[in-house]
This record gives C-alpha cells, structure tokens and sequence, in this order.
C-alpha cells in the first residue's frame, strides 16, 4: 500500500516537472522502475527467506524506506498547498460505495449468504448517486468529476480500469492453474515473471511512441496485443510447457505495457494543471478498483470452475482488454485531427 499511495503523486509530479512535449517518455520511464521493481521484489523477497524468518520481509523497509523519504526531501519540487479542508465526507462514501460492491462480489464467490451479498450491492449502488452528486456540487471535490466535461479522461479512466480487471484477474488465477497442471514454485515464478518484465522493457519505448503518435492509437495497439496474449492463453494445448506460457505471458506483458504510459499521459494531459494532484489521485483510486474487482473476480473463477480457471478467467480478461481497446480508439479521431491541423 505505501508503494501505491505514493505512486498516486508521482504522475501529479511529472505533470509539473515534464515540458509536455515529454510528458509520455517521463511516464513511460516511470511504468519502468515500476514494473522492475514487481519484476524484482519476488526474487529478493526469496533470497531475503533464504536467509532469515519472514519478519525481515517488513524490516527490511525500514532503511529503504527512510533512504526514499530522505532523496525525496532532498529533490522533489515544493507546491503550493491547497487552501480547503479535507472532505472527510466524501472519502468515507467513496471508502464505502467501492469496498461494499468489492466485498458483495467477493463474498458471493466464497459461498457467503445471497442476502448479505445482494444488501451489500444495493448500499453501494444506493450511496453512489449521492456521492457523485455530493462532488459535483462541491468547490473543491475530493473526486473531480467536473472534469470529466473532458471526454478524454473518462474514456481513459474507463480503459484503465478494464485493463487492470484483466490484469488481476490473469496474476490471480494463473499460478492456481499451473499448480494444478503440475508446476513447481520455480515454473510458476518463470511463466509469471514475464508480463511485468516485458512491461519494464516495453514502457519507455510506449512513452517515446505516444510523444510522437497519437496516444489512442499506441495504447490501442498494445491492448490488442494484450487481448491476444490473454485468448492464446485460454488455448493452452494439451501438455504444455512452461515456455508456452512464458510467450504468450510475454505477449500480453508487451501490449501492456504499450498501452499504460499513453493512457497515463493523455489523463494528466487534459486535466488542469493546477488540478493535477487530485486527477492523479483519481488515476490511483481507478487503478486499484480495477485491480480489486479483478481480485475477486479470479476468486469467483476459482470457485465456480476450478478445473476450467484458465478458460473462464482469461476468456474474462480478453473480453475486458478488448473493451478497453475499444474505449481507447474512441479518444483516436480527435487526436489525429488535431495533430493534422
């Protein structure tokens, strides 16, 4: 969670320390220490097991998190602060509208009471009408939805959180499939690691692409790539190897990795400048909703159809990337436009 609230402020960052001509390379530079960083910290987190209890896991933040706030202290930029108080409110409905309709999902697909499944669904949806009326009236919203009077960024937003409901969904259920086809730990590390290792070499590469062509598209592309890694993957063949699922890991990996830092950049594009801390907030919120909902979604998969998990979960996850590439290229006809003119 402490890597996640802090990357909620980094795009907010980038915003103001990136001339715009260079904002997609400096978001797709930081999707790559990102995706390094998942790519690493399983493989030190086992070294670490090699040679003391699990407890260094933890403490092992202590001196790495303390050298991060030092350098932090140190180089980045100062902002003015914002005047209003925090909406105390508004966190609490948003806290309860996304928990509630997370947890009905995940309750019902651990055999939990329908009725308690079906109330929690309905306090959500109940609270959710208010909570965006509530913002919308608000100075100063916690959730900016007036700025969504820019359709880009709730096509984007929207994108996102399908990808990342794919995203989940495949890191979720797919070591439970290799388990059951007979992988050991070593194997099922080895078909994992590639999505977010081609996502570290991927991402730079999507961030000078999206300064030069129209983000829509670059991120467009990469989720049909995606989409297509996710229904090769539904089509395992009969016996397969590790280096079945590594490729086509890889293949879904690079697509999104192409897609994420265009995204990224045509959010905190559009949003004013002096709203983007808050639209970055919302970017991480978005995220780790989709992330949630993908969690329990795997869990459903999981419980439902054990032995079929690979077919139900990425035939899921391809339905959803594919959805996404579609809100992408709705962004598509007025960037070509306006690079035209």
């Amino acid at each position: 969670s402490d890597v996640c609230s802090s990357d909620l402020v980094l795009h907010a960052i980038l915003r103001h320390v990136s001339p715009s001509r260079l904002l997609g390379r400096g978001m797709g530079i930081n999707s790559m220490f990102v995706a390094s960083s998942s790519t690493v910290g399983p493989t030190v987190a086992a070294a670490i097991l090699s040679v003391a209890p699990w407890p260094w896991l933890f403490a092992i933040n202590l001196p790495l998190g303390t050298i991060a706030l030092a350098l932090a202290y140190k180089v980045l930029p100062w902002n003015e602060r914002a005047k209003e108080k925090f909406d105390v409110k508004a966190a609490l409905m948003t806290a309860l509208t996304i928990g509630l309709f997370v947890l009905a999902i995940d309750s019902f697909s651990h055999g939990g009471d329908p009725l308690v499944c079906g109330a929690e669904f309905v306090i959500a949806a109940m609270i959710a009408p208010v909570l965006v009326r509530n913002q919308l009236e608000h100075p100063a919203p916690l959730l900016p939805f007036d700025t969504f009077s820019n359709r880009i960024i709730p096509l984007s937003l929207i994108a996102g959180q399908c990808a990342f409901i794919a995203q989940l969904l495949t890191f979720v259920t797919l070591p439970f499939v290799l388990h059951n086809a007979g992988f050991d730990q070593v194997r099922i590390g080895m078909g994992m690691t590639p999505w977010p290792l081609t996502i570290a070499v991927t991402a730079p590469l999507a961030g000078l692409l999206c300064d030069r062509f129209p983000p829509a598209l670059v991120g467009s592309i990469g989720l049909g790539l995606s989409t297509l890694g996710l229904l090769l993957l539904v089509f395992l063949p009969e016996g397969f190897t590790v280096y079945d699922v590594i490729w086509r890991m890889a293949l879904s990996g690079f697509g999104f990795g192409l897609f994420s830092p265009p995204n990224l950049r045509q959010i905190m594009a559009a949003a004013p400048k002096h709203r983007s801390g808050v639209v970055s907030g919302l970017i991480g919120t978005n995220r780790l909703t989709g992330q949630s909902i993908g969690a329990a979604l795997a869990a459903l998969v999981l419980t439902v159809a054990p032995m079929n998990a690979n077919v139900y979960a990425m035939s899921i996850g391809a339905a959803m990337t594919a959805l996404a590439a579609l809100f992408s290229l709705m962004r598509a006809p007025a960037q070509i436009a306006a690079r035209k003119g």
